[in-house]
């Protein structure tokens, strides 16, 4: 799921640009000047204040302070034990969580949202079951594993049974498997069950 890009330019001179617009015979005088760089100024002060609440409202750039306050109550989150790092993915993950209607492509969009990044993927097994897969560099840690387990309880419909395994690269896998993460028999990391 990406974030959505602002179609605003940012613009850091304001007082220069209306200076270099200025008409001519206005550059000897000291009020027009004076008139048009206080102009500029506040002009300059406007651009700046609207662009750092766009940039601290954005999710993958915004403070910590604003994921906390902002991000996190819209989607019924708390930070609890999770990094800041966790926490974004956690709340990109519920916002996909929230809009999944329990298909194979949502929940593996909320999955790949929620999990860290890495090699995410999931195996359907029929009639009603999946398997879904994150291979990391690091283990998750175990605050991540439990928000983890409650956010894809909300994306797979009732009836369904999932499991979720975890991998740290390289991991120990079969020749079959077509991961650029995997190390073959005797080699590797082996992964557990989330």
């Amino acid at each position: 799921m990406s974030e959505p890009t602002t179609q605003l330019a940012y613009i850091p001179d304001y007082a220069a640009r209306i200076k270099q617009r200025m008409l001519s015979q206005f550059n000897d005088s000291p009020n027009i000047q004076a008139y048009l760089k206080a102009v500029g100024d506040s002009y300059q002060d406007l651009e700046d204040a609207a662009f750092d609440i766009i940039q601290s409202r954005l999710l993958n750039e915004g403070s910590f302070g604003e994921l906390k306050l902002y991000w996190g109550p819209r989607v019924g989150e708390e930070i609890g034990a999770l990094t800041e790092s966790e926490f974004r993915n956690i709340i990109r993950g519920k916002m996909s969580a929230i809009n999944c209607d329990g298909s194979d492509e949502d929940i593996l969009s909320t999955w790949i949202a929620a999990t860290p990044p890495g090699e995410s993927y999931s195996v359907r097994h029929y009639p009603a079951g999946y398997i879904l897969y994150t291979v990391q560099a690091q283990p998750l840690s175990t605050a991540m594993k439990e928000r983890l387990r409650e956010l894809m309880d909300i994306c797979v419909p009732g009836g369904i049974q999932y499991e979720m395994i975890e991998g740290t690269q390289p991991f120990f896998g079969y020749e079959g498997n077509t991961s650029p993460f995997l190390a073959g028999y005797g080699v590797g990391a082996y992964g557990g069950i989330i």
